[in-house]
């Protein structure tokens, strides 16, 4: 390949071994395997009676239809995953010299099948719950039993969950200024790596 696709600088033994499949298996055959890896991309198994009816029906045999299934699998997985537009899967396909037609109806179904996997994938997707508001407020302890005047602050934070949980603390003046230094120090990071070219996410 001419170039760093998304693929990655090295392409996966996989796929390698597929490529050879790509090239020799009749269209209809190499769709049928494909189904199958889709299947398994949006979270379904696949039983091994699965794989050796595929093979009983078409030209291949079961560790040739397995090859292929697993060779597609990671194919469509990188693209799903870096989000690659339709034209970049059918560079990668071209390079790997696969017949026009076969080409296009590859990059037919991915197109169709992009929403689906890309659900799929968020829902097997092990999460966190996010922080979606902080509120907060300066309490000041103008007494206590030891002294008669203290005049103490401390901060009173509530913070809201996505799952719907709130959560009350509180902390010290000193750690609220840290707060709030060290999340205006991420945000500018962040900001800084988005201006590279290189972390930029395909649309």
């Amino acid at each position: 390949m001419d170039d760093v696709s998304f693929l990655g600088p090295h392409v996966m033994p996989e796929i390698k071994k597929a490529v050879p499949l790509l090239l020799s298996t009749p269209k209809t055959e190499v769709l049928q395997v494909l189904d199958l890896s889709l299947r398994y991309l949006k979270g379904e198994e696949l039983s091994e009676d699965e794989v050796e009816s595929t093979a009983a029906s078409s030209s291949l045999s079961s560790p040739q239809v397995a090859t292929l299934l697993t060779g597609l699998f990671f194919l469509f997985r990188a693209a799903f995953r870096s989000r690659a537009k339709s034209p970049a899967l059918r560079k990668v396909l071209d390079d790997f010299k696969v017949p026009n037609e076969l080409c296009i109806s590859l990059v037919s179904a991915y197109k169709k099948h992009s929403d689906d996997v890309s659900a799929a994938v968020l829902e097997r997707t092990l999460r966190y719950p996010s922080v979606q508001q902080i509120r907060h407020r300066v309490d000041v302890a103008i007494s206590s039993s030891a002294m008669s005047m203290v005049l103490k602050p401390s901060v009173l934070m509530e913070m809201e969950l996505s799952t719907g949980e709130k959560h009350m603390f509180e902390i010290s003046p000193l750690r609220f200024q840290q707060l709030r230094y060290n999340v205006a120090k991420v945000l500018k990071e962040m900001q800084d790596l988005e201006k590279l070219a290189i972390l930029k996410v395909q649309k």
